[in-house]
């Protein structure tokens, strides 16, 4: 059974939390800021075509996360994890249990009322 036929639930498309390089761009990452712009943008157009439908759509933005991905790329991810970790008001690595928290959020009734929106999920970063 589908959301709509459910009528009700929720949809969660994740970008990673440089989506908010989309304000003020980035000019070696052009492709990678447009295309986390458009799932923005896809989420806020989603959740008013299904708002009718009682489906919540949001996006989670986590920071950069310590995965098997970053590990394996650990000679390439050195410099953006110390530009991440010096960004950040919490001054660490994330990890991706910490995202599971507004996961629960997103997907439980509690955020029935919350929809279109971006939850940034990165240790409190200012992208400088």
């Amino acid at each position: 059974m589908g959301l709509r036929s459910a009528r009700s639930g929720s949809c969660i498309p994740r970008v990673s939390a440089s989506q908010q390089m989309t304000r003020w761009g980035h000019w070696l990452d052009k492709h990678y800021v447009t295309s986390k712009g458009g799932i923005v943008a896809f989420t806020r157009a989603l959740s008013r075509e299904l708002g009718p439908h009682n489906i919540c759509v949001n996006t989670l933005a986590p920071g950069l996360i310590q995965t098997e991905g970053t590990h394996a790329n650990s000679d390439r991810r050195a410099a953006a994890r110390d530009r991440a970790i010096e960004s950040r008001a919490l001054k660490r690595d994330g990890y991706p249990a910490e995202l599971i928290g507004a996961l629960i959020f997103l997907a439980a009734g509690d955020s029935d009322f919350v929809t279109g929106q971006t939850i940034v999920v990165d240790g409190g970063s200012i992208n400088t």
